[in-house]
């Protein structure tokens, strides 16, 4: 039986932890010095989310995820990228290597459970991270907490240039 369970775990939680790991190479904010200026990443991009799991647990929370709807879409000039995603905007920059990462701050809080003492009430992020190439890309957005190390619901994302 526990091999059973670890075996279930393995196949389960380890794929995600290795893709959120090479996507999360572009663990800050690329800056203005730093991006791409070339043009090889400039035009129209669309990105779809794809489904989050039904909850991700980290330190004593347990949070219960959404499917987030809605296409990213992203306007790239000189290494500037302009994101919009539902009615939530941002702005950031690609670097050489295709790699961005965009923090939207929304406001909101997550109520607490009986076994938590509080609730989370400021620093709720939506992270858009990921890597582009040519003409398409992958990433993932997170609904992350700050108190938290920005860590939450995430789900891929696939990118094309259109």
């Amino acid at each position: 039986m526990r091999v059973r369970f670890q075996a279930l775990v393995w196949r389960q939680y380890v794929p995600a932890l290795l893709f959120s790991v090479l996507v999360s190479g572009c663990a800050t904010v690329v800056t203005s010095e730093s991006r791409s200026t070339d043009g090889q990443y400039d035009g129209n991009w669309s990105g779809t989310i794809g489904e989050t799991p039904a909850s991700f647990v980290t330190q004593n929370w347990r949070l219960r995820c959404f499917d987030p709807d809605g296409r990213i879409r992203m306007r790239i000039v000189d290494g500037a990228i302009s994101l919009v995603w539902q009615n939530l905007a941002g702005k950031g920059y690609i670097d050489q290597n295709g790699k961005f990462r965009i923090i939207i701050p929304r406001p909101g809080e997550i109520k607490n459970k009986p076994s938590n003492k509080g609730s989370l009430t400021r620093g709720r992020n939506f992270i858009f991270a990921g890597t582009l190439s040519s003409a398409s890309g992958v990433g993932r957005w997170t609904s992350g907490y700050e108190h938290l190390g920005n860590q939450g619901c995430s789900a891929k994302v696939s990118f094309e240039k259109s």
